[in-house]
């Protein structure tokens, strides 16, 4: 699985690719009132886990 995020201005997008498609993508609203990376982390746990992908390994990760 390869995890893609975009960090732009006004959201943050994560990409999920796995068995050669992009099989999910996340969109985070980003704003003046700016949640830490910690709660950026849990939303991301919580959408994974959701789509049942928290356990399957992460073999790249690209950062935009």
């Amino acid at each position: 699985m390869l995890i893609a995020v975009d960090i732009g201005n006004s959201n943050i997008v994560v990409g999920i690719y796995r068995s050669g498609n992009w099989y999910k993508t996340y969109r985070m609203a980003t704003h003046s009132a700016q949640p830490s990376a910690a709660q950026f982390d849990l939303q991301l746990q919580e959408h994974l886990l959701e789509d049942q992908l928290l356990s399957e390994p992460v073999e790249q990760m690209v950062l935009s």
